[in-house]
């Protein structure tokens, strides 16, 4: 029998879920859970049921007998053979139900909130963002007209300069618009082929070398000696480790590292576990407030950390987890213990054929 498997459980069962005991024996913990919520729960007990450790108020939800979703709390110890072997735990559920949905209405409404409050900056952010770029380059290029006759070479290449850089600035503001717009309408299209994560990491890292020399820092490569094929559009997972690097080098100090490694990981879904790749970059930099960890790949919302002189619309982090989302991969966020964030994405090895 598998540590997950219920080889007990008492009568209460009934009450729970609508199932006797004798349905229940033999199922796995995870059994009785709407297909999403197994895949978040197998993540979760991965690493639980591999360490042997100790879980305490943990909520997922399940599917009653007759159709219904109820909330349980679970708490569970291992439990050991009298040779000392690891067989399993030994632990209770708490419906939780109600306090789930109270819960979630308050939640929900602090969302919506949020969403507006994040939608209202965003609109104002974006006017900045598109008004700076729009008033360089129409000044700059009136100073030309003006000194067309008068001003040096030199100078009048200056101008120019300055006017490609509006301009890029002004493409890339307007390639995210476009980018979330087709993403929300679904009209977005994904090239999934098989290719090496490694040398569109490579190509991402060289586009970044004038901007890693210009803060001095430096790139060490972490487990670096495995393959790293894997099927997935290069042009979407490049845009998504270009913004990773460009966060990470704007908001690390100057002469600090930037730690980079890919390796095997697995993804849980409805279909199971599969392998896949994960990358992940590491700065020394400003952080991210724990209770933003959750939040920083929602639309329109940027770090507290980076609202006040790095520029940005909250855009583009929002479109990374698109990109992932669209090949069935994960993206998240974590503090680097020794300061700084850390910065990670999983996508499979191999993309369904429904792709």
């Amino acid at each position: 029998m598998k540590p997950d498997n219920y080889t007990y459980t008492s009568p209460y069962i009934e009450e729970l879920l609508g199932y006797t005991p004798k349905e229940v024996i033999g199922q796995t913990f995870f059994s009785l859970m709407p297909g999403e919520e197994r895949a978040r729960l197998l993540t979760i007990f991965k690493d639980h049921i591999k360490k042997q450790r100790i879980f305490s108020g943990i909520e997922h939800t399940n599917l009653h007998k007759n159709g219904n979703i109820v909330t349980l709390e679970s708490n569970g110890s291992p439990i050991y053979s009298i040779e000392g072997q690891f067989i399993g735990y030994r632990g209770i559920h708490r419906d939780i139900t109600e306090q789930a949905r109270t819960k979630k209405i308050i939640i929900e409404k602090e969302i919506a909130e949020q969403a507006n409050k994040s939608k209202s900056e965003f609109l104002a952010n974006m006017s900045h963002e598109l008004r700076t770029p729009m008033h360089a380059i129409l000044s700059f290029s009136n100073f030309g007209i003006k000194k067309f006759n008068s001003a040096p070479p030199e100078k009048l290449l200056s101008y120019f300069n300055k006017i490609n850089q509006s301009g890029e600035r002004l493409l890339a503001l307007l390639n995210d618009l476009l980018d979330l717009s087709k993403l929300e309408a679904g009209k977005l299209e994904f090239n999934f082929r098989l290719f090496e994560l490694s040398l569109v990491l490579k190509q991402c890292i060289d586009e970044q070398e004038a901007q890693l020399n210009e803060k001095n820092l430096r790139i060490k490569f972490i487990n670096s000696e495995h393959n790293t094929q894997a099927q997935f559009d290069t042009v979407k997972i490049s845009q998504v480790i270009t913004n990773f690097l460009s966060n990470a080098i704007k908001f690390s100090e100057q002469g600090t590292t930037l730690s980079i490694e890919i390796k095997a990981d697995e993804l849980f879904s409805d279909a199971g576990i599969s392998n896949g790749l994960c990358l992940s970059i590491t700065d020394q930099g400003i952080g991210i407030p724990d209770n933003e960890l959750d939040t920083i790949f929602d639309k329109f919302i940027q770090s507290s950390k980076t609202k006040t002189g790095a520029g940005g619309t909250g855009l583009g982090l929002a479109i990374c987890k698109e990109f992932i989302d669209a090949h069935h991969g994960r993206i998240w966020a974590e503090h680097n213990p020794e300061g700084g964030s850390i910065f990670n994405f999983v996508i499979p090895i191999q993309q369904s054929q429904k792709n």
